[in-house]
């Protein structure tokens, strides 16, 4: 009878498995401890004696009256020796809840998050739970607080260079401090008592050397305490010999696209406590200079000196100059913001007839821009690629002239390409680089398209299309644009579908799906135009503007 009941509790014990539910953890064949209403109560902070009262409460059920140990195995230079307890008995409405406790002793050697593992001991089997604990460090360095004091100024000894440096400490403290040189300045190591600090303290540490460099410095503070070592990353700013106030710079004179400079300056505002030899430069930025020149730059709080630019713009906008003072062997440097106007007085537009693949094309004018003269996207050919004629017809089916739909390609097609091959596929990352259009003229982008659609027919630019203005289809028909109404191709149409009502035409822009931008311009009772990517499947017309 006995074996078997052995028997039977060791089946028991098998089956529940030694290790632990995520929730609760099993013992013998009846104990059980549980997880989440176990805890830890207590503070610790490393290297102090852990306080009277700091211990581990664990809630267990099914106690059955045993006779157990509980303990907690040494972690951290924390632990438990074995205490004998009575589990609770059975009660009418349980078979034995309750608590125990079990005293935490030691002294925690490291710092951060860790693990207790207590254990219940019942005969000859044990099971723990996980407890999480946080040791306080001994000391922490915060770096924000600390601050700066001395002078520091490249080329010179730095004088009276302090950092106090913040810290927290629960006990007096034996500490070695030092930092590894950083351009020139550097802490030579020494020991300091460090005094308890738990609301915060300072230690003086002083700073010497002679700054190479300017600028902002981080100097890296290392604390050791035994084998316990601590940083903090102080920066500290060490002044040039000159500090250039590019806010404060004034631009003097007019800068054009493609008109050589005149009289055009920048007045650098700068600071230097002595007075510097200096040489100024430019180097070259969209077509705008300054070549390289010795000058002799006073001690100044709020001093200017003239630095003249030549070159002839390439670009209208804004362009940034970047001034470079060179003192000794540091440049020091300052970006200056200047505003290129567009041409002027401008290239007023001339029209341009040629020929290509056989067929005459004549160039139109949009002033997008509204200036009068030829801005970038202004000038687009007269018709359709591969269109024999200019005229787009009437609107709806039966007035389309046909002849002016031209070409409808499958994207990256060559030149008279037209028939549909369904193995086709669009190399994405030659969208932008298709060469249908002649010489010295592109597929237009979905920006360019869509401004020049709103400038012909006073709609707004919305979003990837243009809005507000009713029967656009017909406007575009009749505009200096002449875009013909000529519907679409998709998956070998032999007739274009939407012939007459609707069209779509290709855009050198990068889409979705691995696909272009097309422009969609609606039927005639709509009030605007949209934009879509359209696959390999597609065949649709191109119109191209001049580059």
């Amino acid at each position: 009878m006995k074996t078997f009941r052995l028997l039977a509790i060791c089946t028991l014990v098998l089956a529940a498995g030694c290790g632990k539910d995520p929730k609760i953890d099993k013992v013998y064949n009846t104990v059980y401890i549980n997880s989440a209403a176990s805890s830890f109560q207590g503070s610790l902070t490393q290297g102090q004696a852990v306080a009277q009262g700091t211990k581990i409460t664990l809630a267990y059920t099914n106690g059955l009256g045993k006779s157990a140990q509980v303990l907690l195995p040494e972690v951290n230079g924390l632990y438990c020796d074995p205490i004998d307890v009575r589990l609770a008995s059975p009660t009418s409405s349980d078979n034995g809840n309750g608590t125990v406790e079990i005293p935490v002793s030691g002294t925690p050697t490291a710092s951060g998050s860790m693990n207790l593992r207590p254990v219940i001991r019942v005969g000859e089997y044990e099971v723990f739970i996980s407890i999480p604990a946080t040791v306080t460090p001994a000391i922490a360095l915060d770096a924000a607080a600390s601050v700066v004091t001395g002078t520091f100024r490249i080329g010179q000894a730095i004088a009276n260079g302090n950092i106090a440096l913040h810290y927290t400490s629960y006990a007096n403290q034996e500490v070695t401090v030092s930092a590894d040189e950083v351009s020139g300045i550097s802490i030579a190591e020494f020991t300091a008592s460090l005094p308890a600090a738990p609301s915060g303290g300072t230690l003086d540490v002083p700073v010497t050397g002679t700054p190479s460099d300017y600028g902002t410095k981080t100097l890296k503070i290392t604390m050791t305490q035994g084998d316990n070592t601590y940083t903090a990353d102080i920066p500290v700013e060490i002044a040039g010999d000159i500090a250039l106030d590019a806010a404060g710079s004034t631009v003097t004179g007019t800068l054009s696209k493609g008109v050589e400079l005149s009289d055009v300056k920048i007045a650098l505002h700068y600071t230097a406590a002595e007075e510097q030899q200096a040489t100024i430069s430019i180097d070259l930025t969209n077509g705008i200079s300054c070549s390289a020149f010795d000058a002799t730059l006073p001690a100044a709080e709020d001093g200017t000196v003239d630095v003249p630019l030549s070159g002839t713009p390439v670009s209208d906008g804004v362009t940034n100059l970047v001034v470079i003072v060179k003192i000794g062997s540091t440049n020091y440097t300052a970006t200056i913001p200047v505003t290129v106007l567009s041409d002027v007085p401008g290239i007023p537009f001339e029209p341009e007839t040629f020929t290509y693949q056989g067929l005459e094309y004549t160039t139109i004018f949009i002033d997008v821009n509204g200036n009068g003269y030829v801005d970038p996207g202004d000038v687009w050919l007269d018709r359709n690629i591969g269109a024999a004629s200019a005229d787009p017809g009437a609107y709806g089916a039966d007035g389309i002239n046909a002849a002016s739909i031209g070409q409808m390609l499958q994207y990256g097609k060559p030149y008279g390409a037209t028939a549909f091959d369904a193995s086709y596929q669009i190399d994405y990352d030659a969208i932008g680089e298709w060469t249908v259009c002649p010489e010295g003229y592109a597929v237009p982008t979905l920006d360019q398209f869509n401004a020049a659609i709103a400038k012909v027919t006073g709609g707004t630019i919305s979003g990837n299309g243009v809005s507000g203005n009713a029967g656009i289809t017909l406007t575009l028909m009749n505009s200096v644009m002449k875009l013909p109404i000529g519907g679409w191709l998709t998956n070998g149409d032999t007739q274009p579908q939407a012939y007459g009502e609707a069209a779509a035409y290709w855009t050198s822009s990068k889409g979705s799906n691995t696909a272009p931008w097309k422009v969609d311009i609606n039927n005639s009772s709509a009030s605007n135009t949209g934009a879509n990517w359209a696959d390999a499947a597609w065949q649709l017309p191109v119109r191209c503007i001049k580059k």
